[in-house]
């Protein structure tokens, strides 16, 4: 369903290039955040567009490597391509973040990280296994 959405609304040359000028953006406001805001002066809020902007570049950096290690190495139709890279990114994106997150917090152990990563192993199971019913 999500790929026929992709070929409707755009062609994947526009997306592929929508994609990199937003990530561009996003590691542009990341670079902003970290240069010009102080933690300590505003709090939370300060961390919390430090972790959106990594968030979010990291998705669009790793949608977009995913998808062109893909197009070299798989048979499968293009389209079917980005969505999975556009997935995976998100996982491996948000397992970053919260890595990142529990080493500030003091809360990293090899446990937390454990059960977080076999967590999104079973959830991209589900979205494969999902993917094969319809």
């Amino acid at each position: 369903m999500s790929s026929l959405v992709i070929k409707s609304i755009m062609t994947l040359r526009k997306c592929f290039v929508l994609i990199l000028l937003s990530t561009f953006l996003c590691w542009l406001s990341w670079g902003v955040v970290v240069l010009y805001i102080d933690p300590e002066e505003t709090g939370s809020l300060g961390f919390f567009l430090f972790y959106l902007a990594l968030l979010l570049s990291l998705i669009g950096t790793l949608t977009l490597l995913g998808f062109l290690i893909r197009v070299k190495l798989s048979k499968d139709p293009v389209s079917k391509k980005m969505v999975t890279s556009f997935r995976q990114a998100i996982w491996f994106s948000f397992l970053i973040i919260a890595f990142i997150s529990f080493k500030g917090l003091g809360l990293l152990r090899w446990w937390n990280i454990s059960l977080l990563i076999l967590a999104l192993i079973f959830l991209e199971m589900f979205f494969i296994s999902y993917k094969k019913r319809g």
